[in-house]
């Protein structure tokens, strides 16, 4: 549950940070060009993505503990994103590939 948490926290910051107006997009990928031009729609993707993981980490973690991991892990991941997307050095490859090992240590253990 918690890395289905972090993984939705991902992709409601990430959609988040293309919304903004001063972002540099590169039109690699069409998502980047759909996130651009339904900027509105993007938005409440990306704030009920947030909800729901924070919905999940109380739930898994309890009410107290779910928000403050909540928290920390927005932190977190916020941060890593306005440092590393601009640079262009992950591929949404590596991405999945780091999320699909996680969650099945997070399954297996």
């Amino acid at each position: 549950m918690i890395t289905i948490s972090v993984l939705l926290i991902f992709f409601g910051s990430f959609l988040l940070y293309h919304t903004s107006k001063e972002v540099l997009v590169s039109y690699d990928l069409t998502i980047e060009k759909w996130i651009q031009l339904n900027m509105v729609v993007s938005k409440l993707i990306a704030v009920v993505l947030l909800l729901v993981s924070l919905v999940i980490t109380i739930v898994s973690l309890g009410r107290t503990s779910g928000i403050l991991f909540w928290l920390f892990l927005m932190m977190i991941i916020l941060g890593l994103i306005i440092i590393i997307a601009p640079l262009k050095k992950v591929t949404y490859k590596q991405i999945s590939v780091l999320f699909l090992v996680l969650l099945i240590l997070e399954l297996t253990l």
